[in-house]
């Protein structure tokens, strides 16, 4: 009681398994994260802000790293097209992103119509967007197995992968009113995935209190620009 599942779920054999599949998810306030996570991301913005100060120095300068995300990926794993929505991170402020584990194909356009560009990811590599590009869509398309520093190393389970880690600057009254054990199902709640609802795998539009907030037809900003639930964070 009171702890995370993590990046884990119980599979029907009683085996922990990741708890997406071929990746995991995890986020919550950073107020559960080692004490120097938070002021990490925010060293992270500040240097994005002065090696970019056209672009970045003034969302950089207001960044507070307030929810910290981490994402696991097995050499399967990916993250389909989409852009962030503004309940996960304010408008205004940049998404600060880190690399660490096996290199990853990173694909990214400004707009979604755009022709699909796409940068390798080295661990320790990190990516600020913010400014003009704070609707960055971009994907997760491809790990590289294998290619993690060699001293970099990773426990028997879940074993060698990618992990993203990201800081965002988002709050309570921006609607993140869950973490990522609601919207999982490892603690069903009204914001739970349908797919992870007891009985009700692929059922229903997935919008609980705090969801996001939707235009005239129902539809998330982040809807719009890719297709499918995966696509939404």
């Amino acid at each position: 009681p009171g702890c995370s599942g993590g990046w884990y779920r119980w599979g029907a054999d009683g085996v922990p398994q990741l708890n997406d599949g071929t990746k995991a998810r995890f986020w919550d306030s950073v107020a559960r994260f080692p004490e120097e996570f938070p002021s990490l991301g925010q060293a992270i913005a500040r240097m994005a802000g002065q090696q970019f100060p056209r672009q970045l120095a003034r969302p950089c300068a207001d960044f507070e790293a307030r929810v910290g995300a981490l994402n696991f990926y097995t050499g399967r794993g990916r993250m389909n097209w989409h852009c962030d929505d503004y309940n996960f991170a304010k408008k205004e402020r940049p998404i600060v992103m880190a690399s660490l584990g096996d290199a990853a194909d990173f694909g990214f356009k400004l707009k979604a119509a755009d022709p699909e560009r796409s940068v390798r990811l080295e661990s320790g590599d990190a990516v600020v967007f913010g400014g003009d590009a704070r609707d960055l869509v971009h994907a997760l398309l491809r790990v590289h197995p294998g290619t993690a520093p060699p001293g970099l190393r990773f426990p028997p389970q879940p074993g060698p992968g990618r992990i993203s880690v990201t800081w965002r600057d988002v709050g309570p009254e921006d609607g993140l009113t869950f973490n990522s054990d609601e919207r999982l199902g490892l603690v069903v709640t009204e914001n739970t995935l349908p797919r992870y609802r007891p009985g009700g795998k692929g059922k229903g539009s997935g919008k609980g209190k705090g969801y996001g907030k939707g235009d005239r037809q129902g539809k998330t900003r982040s809807s719009r620009c890719a297709k499918g639930e995966d696509a939404r964070w």
